[in-house]
């Protein structure tokens, strides 16, 4: 039902609404709870695109996806060489990527959308094992002076954490070749 409820067009149109007005320079005009609150059925076809707010263009919610993107495929190429709290910006920007997009997923189309949603998905599996690795990592690494058999756990929590840097960095590859679900932003006029 949840699910249902926040995939349908009022909640998205209300959610890109949000977020079209969070871009720099972005307007939608007031958002009010009272300009929401009549049901879908109570406004007729002709009223609605009278009544509506002006949305976010695909053009003005690509760009900073983009720019996500871009940054997402640029840290993947360099993975190997990051740094544990570097690698786990690059899972946190990769969620934020995915949730970004199912809530614009209207704007795309679906199975270019679906497509790159599972792709973020499957990379974002092994970076979190990783992570919580790194968590445990530190945890147990913190015990040490108090309980010696804390360094069982670090070397088998050090051991883990070398062995899962092979599959973030092939799940990270096949990424790096998924295509953009939404268009190239346009190109600043100098």
């Amino acid at each position: 039902m949840w699910v249902q409820l926040l995939r349908a067009a009022d909640t998205q149109a209300l959610w890109l609404a949000l977020l079209g007005a969070s871009l720099p320079g972005g307007s939608v005009g007031p958002v009010s709870p009272s300009s929401l609150a009549a049901p879908p059925e109570a406004v007729g076809p002709g009223d609605h695109a009278a009544s509506a707010p002006e949305w976010p263009t695909d053009q003005a919610l690509a760009a900073p996806l983009h720019r996500l993107w871009r940054q997402i495929r640029h840290d993947s190429r360099r993975f190997a060489s990051l740094d544990d709290a570097a690698r786990h910006r690059l899972r946190r920007r990769i969620k934020r990527l995915r949730y970004a997009l199912e809530l614009a997923a209207s704007l795309w189309p679906a199975r270019k959308v679906r497509a790159l949603a599972r792709s973020l998905a499957k990379a974002q599996q092994p970076l979190g094992l990783f992570n919580d690795t790194v968590v445990a990592l530190a945890h147990y690494r913190a015990w040490v002076d108090q309980d010696a058999r804390a360094w069982f756990a670090v070397g088998w929590l050090q051991a883990r954490h070398d062995a899962l840097l092979a599959p973030c960095a092939e799940a990270l590859a096949r990424l790096a070749q998924a295509k953009p679900a939404w268009p190239a932003p346009a190109k600043p006029r100098g």
